[in-house]
């Protein structure tokens, strides 16, 4: 996990543009955008653990992470933020943002934060994934830090599938 020495949850791994064609990893030029309905917290959240295994994975520019939203909110959803942070993540700004119809072509994974995201997108072909996430939403500290614990779980599962795992 992250800097601050607080771990995933218990059970989850703790472990760590060209011509390239989509779905091909083992070549550079690999982009990954997340997307859910709003764009103010879980897809955010996870594109702000995906650049910190990036970096972490020394992967530099072989790795474009990307984040937006369908019916974009107006600010970030801040206990999840603040819990991203407590581990030493920070989420940047701007914030929320629009995911373009563009952006989901040329991404060489697409990753949905729900089901209802899933619905959503103007196109939806075998190299998009949806990770079943809690919304956090108005729920207690505890159930925010799991939310937390598991974006960060399924990020490194991502990556050690798409890159290998680290040791």
């Amino acid at each position: 996990m992250p800097p601050s020495g607080r771990g995933p949850a218990e059970g989850s791994v703790d472990s760590p543009p060209s011509d390239h064609r989509p779905g091909d990893s083992s070549t550079d030029g690999t982009t990954l955008a997340f997307v859910c309905v709003h764009d103010d917290g879980r897809c955010q959240v996870a594109a702000a653990f995906a650049r910190y295994e990036r970096d972490r994975r020394d992967l530099g520019d072989r790795v474009e992470v990307l984040a937006g939203g369908i019916d974009v909110a107006d600010d970030p959803y801040e206990p999840l933020v603040s819990v991203v942070e407590e581990v030493g993540i920070d989420v940047p700004a701007p914030g929320p943002r629009a995911v373009t119809t563009d952006e989901l072509a040329t991404a060489d994974h697409v990753i949905t934060m729900g089901r209802s995201t899933l619905d959503l997108l103007p196109t939806a072909d075998p190299a998009t994934r949806a990770w079943a996430l809690e919304d956090p939403r108005g729920e207690p500290r505890t159930v925010v830090r799991h939310v937390r614990d598991e974006i960060y779980r399924l990020v490194v599962a991502l990556f050690d599938e798409l890159f290998g795992a680290t040791g």
